[in-house]
């Protein structure tokens, strides 16, 4: 009784911790958590089940799958997105006292799940940060450990352990591939003794069946990557590695100088100031001892084999060079990609402060010091609440969207552009009520559907904007002749435009019909020409290397035709819009030019697809007409290539 009253009371303090912190201001989500709750609200309102995140090919949907049960008892809002998050957050504070009670007694348990429930404040924002499973990944990876821990303690590992074990690395390889942390670190920790244990014979045919396991339990993954075309798309964006030796160097030292004091509490998510004076130093030397007293520990263990605390050593020297080695190495002023290693760290340090070659007054400074690292990560100052991600010039998005989604409600607007940033939190915070088209980057379409609803709002749909941005909005409008108002609401200025006249504006008030075109030459890549007529968005032509001038496009009619428009789409591939281009019809040595000059305004306001309406008519009947046409790209840039979706072109009935 006394020791389920006193982890009841552990947990209650986890609890209050992270209420405290989503009370004071928290509970604002980012437009990532933002994805979580609209995929979620996709599966209440019975819509396709995911695999994975939205836009991206790994990092499974476990969470927002979870987050749709919540939403379906309690509706939806940016508390009950929390709560997922929150409640693993919770077993996770039960599973370090496991951890810490198996590999050295209930004293160390106790320890170990206090740090747990007041960890430095990254943990504790990323604990209730609904992202996409991060703390789902360390419950099941400490999970995996404890699993691990008993298998080696075993006289004999039983096959059903070991397949309870491959099952929950298989799910959590699927959740969030950081698996792989726990993966090799428990791959190094159990070889040995269950070499040693089972024999050559049983070996192979345990670990034969336990790998079985782990595909089933990461069945969603290997479906997706089996199935789908083309085949292992994760592999392809997680297969990048960090260049030996210069990037693995640069993103080892980067966790000692930059990702360790935030792990520890010195220093706050991409902050690289101290929290006070020397304050990394302090971390430094506290974990310095904690190791030292750690490494002491297991040497006076003369019943390691039967202790297992290895595996805590194991796991800190396997996840930082696993992590400086990855091509996400360079992410150390941010370390979301090291949280696992809160899964040893509490443990390591209630041990360690519990080890006889210290007295007691010692130890308990330890822990002093390292709660006391915590607790000025989360309150010295005031309770730490992270700011709102950048938009553009060092201005961030807005803690508050009432009064943004109220002006665009009560104005009837159900679609915007805007900045990724700021987009995905409007469109979860009104239900949908209002969705976005991309506007400046990030360009990451983690729904593209939204894009296409935008394509039936150019020249009517508001830009929201941060102040700084007005200035280039505003040019580019004036550029096309597109009068516009502008409005104020969240600290956002809302650029509303009126009535277009331009030359370049979208297919809409007459009817016209598609003229077969095929493109037929280029400057490079001739084998990618194909990918342009396909209609297929997601496939491009691509120049291959960075854009210069001189660079184009050659395609012809079947027929003789008249013109009306022209459409560019730049698919995903936004950025690699040509910096300066021509744009020509050609009927045998005669030409005419459509337009010449700058795209990126065009591609800024109207998103992938720009059209040109050709103002002809029936008293210059020759001016539409042509049997070909010719793209020229002269502008350069030192990195982009020039890559075309689509090209796409009109008649006028």
């Amino acid at each position: 009784m006394n020791r389920l009253i006193s982890i009841l009371c552990i947990l209650f303090l986890a609890l209050a911790v992270r209420l405290l912190f989503l009370s004071y201001g928290g509970v604002t989500i980012d437009s990532d958590e933002a994805i979580v709750g609209l995929m979620a609200r996709h599966l209440v309102e019975g819509r396709d089940w995911p695999i994975f995140y939205y836009g991206q090919h790994y990092m499974g949907s476990l969470e927002p799958s979870l987050v749709a049960l919540i939403f379906r008892f309690f509706g939806e809002s940016e508390w009950t997105l929390k709560i997922v998050p929150l409640i693993f957050s919770l077993i996770f504070v039960y599973q370090v006292f496991l951890l810490g009670e198996r590999l050295d007694g209930t004293r160390s348990g106790y320890i170990a799940s206090i740090l747990a429930a007041a960890p430095p404040v990254g943990f504790v924002e990323w604990s209730t940060k609904a992202r996409g499973g991060f703390i789902e990944l360390v419950v099941l990876g400490t999970g995996a450990l404890l699993i691990a821990v008993s298998i080696y303690q075993q006289k004999r590992p039983k096959l059903g352990s070991l397949c309870l074990l491959a099952f929950v690395l298989g799910i959590a390889w699927w959740v969030n591939n950081q698996a792989i942390f726990y993966i090799v670190t428990i791959g190094l920790f159990l070889f040995v003794p269950l070499f040693s244990k089972l024999g050559l014979k049983f070996f192979l045919r345990d670990c034969l069946i336990a790998s079985c396991f782990f595909f089933l339990g990461g069945a969603p993954f290997w479906y997706y990557n089996l199935v789908f075309y083309p085949r292992f798309e994760t592999f392809k964006q997680l297969g990048g590695h960090a260049e030996f030796p210069n990037e693995v160097i640069e993103h080892f030292s980067g966790f000692f100088t930059e990702a360790l004091p935030i792990l520890l509490g010195s220093r706050r998510f991409w902050s690289k100031n101290d929290l006070f004076q020397y304050s990394s130093l302090f971390g430094f030397i506290v974990a310095a001892i904690t190791l030292i007293a750690f490494l002491a520990y297991l040497f006076q263990q003369k019943s390691l084999d039967k202790k297992g605390s290895l595996i805590v050593l194991l796991f800190m020297a396997v996840t930082p060079l696993i992590f400086a080695f990855s091509s996400f190495g360079w992410l150390t002023s941010a370390p979301r990609y090291l949280l696992p290693l809160y899964s040893v760290w509490f443990v390591c340090v209630a041990i360690s402060s519990n080890l006889k070659l210290f007295s007691l007054k010692l130890g308990s400074l330890l822990l002093v010091a390292i709660f006391g690292l915590s607790l000025c990560s989360n309150y010295l100052g005031g309770i730490s609440i992270p700011g709102q991600p950048y938009v553009v010039n060092g201005e961030r998005v807005s803690k508050d969207h009432t009064e943004l989604n109220q002006w665009l409600v009560s104005h009837n607007f159900s679609h915007i552009f805007t900045n990724y940033w700021i987009g995905y939190r409007v469109a979860f915070e009104t239900g949908e009520r209002v969705t976005f088209s991309i506007y400046s980057e990030p360009y990451t379409f983690r729904i593209p559907r939204y894009e296409n609803i935008g394509e039936e709002y150019l020249e009517v749909a508001p830009f929201v904007l941060v102040p700084t941005q007005v200035d280039e909005v505003s040019e580019a409008l004036d550029e096309l002749f597109i009068p516009y108002e502008l409005f104020t609401a969240s600290n956002y200025v809302i650029l509303v435009p009126t009535i277009s006249t331009s030359l370049i504006s979208p297919r809409g008030e007459e009817t016209s019909s598609e003229i077969p075109f095929k493109v037929t030459n280029s400057s490079s890549r001739k084998e990618w020409l194909s990918k342009i007529s396909d209609h297929n968005r997601a496939s491009r032509w691509g120049s291959g290397v960075h854009q210069s001038p001189g660079m184009f496009l050659e395609g012809r009619f079947n027929s003789r035709n008249r013109v009306s428009i022209i459409e560019i789409d730049g698919g995903f591939w936004l950025s690699d819009s040509a910096r300066h281009l021509s744009l020509q019809l050609v009927d045998g040595d005669n030409s005419c030019l459509v337009y010449e000059g700058s795209t990126l305004p065009l591609h800024n306001f109207y998103g992938p697809k720009v059209q040109f309406r050709l103002p002809w008519s029936n008293t210059s009947a020759e001016y539409g007409q042509g049997t070909g046409l010719r793209l020229e790209q002269q502008g350069k840039h030192p990195v982009l290539d020039w890559s075309v979706a689509e090209i796409n072109v009109f008649s006028k009935n």
